[in-house]
């Protein structure tokens, strides 16, 4: 289980964050918050592939004689 934590915002911020979770359709604030977060540091969910000296990923076709 998280450790959760309470933040006080005012109504406005609950407002904006409510327009958040329906336009990334996420279910609670923290969800939103971590999105705009991703999004600000220019982070992105899955972090496959992002190193800068890894070489393109290409699938290798294994042919079988049967």
């Amino acid at each position: 289980m998280r450790e959760t934590t309470t933040i006080q915002v005012s109504r406005s911020t609950v407002h904006v964050l409510d327009r958040i979770k329906k336009k990334y359709k996420v279910s609670s604030y923290d969800k939103a918050i971590q999105r705009m977060a991703r999004k600000e540091k220019g982070i992105k969910k899955s972090m496959f592939g992002v190193h800068p000296e890894m070489k393109k990923f290409r699938r290798e076709e294994i042919f079988h004689d049967i």
